[in-house]
């Protein structure tokens, strides 16, 4: 899904009509190790902490983010799924697709820049969009 959303932006912001879908994916692709590491690492750092110490949704976030400056982790779930997504994992990810996008498509760092940005903060969104659904749901499991 990633890989269409930047292959279309790019297609509309004037793409090389040489490039084509696979090229996009595979530059993703790559670029997803990045996440696929700090998935890894997150669980490690849990399994160090103990099973023990998770009590909350929000202690299954053991890389620490923008979210360390709230006060009440738990209070605001779609504050902290908004905030846990900036970390120096994704920014990391957000800086190497800007890198590959750039290289592969002639475009300025910026203009790639913006156009990972945005879709960065579209699949944000959606994740943060899901938690306020699901936390203002009324539906209990049995």
């Amino acid at each position: 899904v990633i890989a269409a959303l930047l292959y279309f932006s790019c297609v509309f912001l004037g793409l090389p009509s040489y490039l084509k879908f696979k090229t996009f994916y595979a530059t993703i692709a790559h670029s997803e190790m990045i996440l696929l590491l700090m998935v890894v690492i997150n669980i490690l750092l849990l399994y160090i902490r103990g099973i023990g110490t998770v009590q909350h949704i929000t202690d299954l976030q053991a890389i620490i983010g923008l979210e360390y400056l709230l006060r009440d982790r738990n209070a605001n779930l779609p504050l902290f799924t908004l905030l846990s997504n900036v970390n120096i994992f994704s920014i990391w990810y957000v800086a190497t697709l800007t890198i590959g996008i750039s290289v592969i498509t002639n475009f300025s760092k910026l203009k790639s820049a913006l156009v990972v940005s945005a879709t960065w903060l579209l699949g944000i969104g959606f994740q943060v969009a899901l938690t306020a659904i699901s936390t203002a749901s009324t539906f209990a499991p049995f």
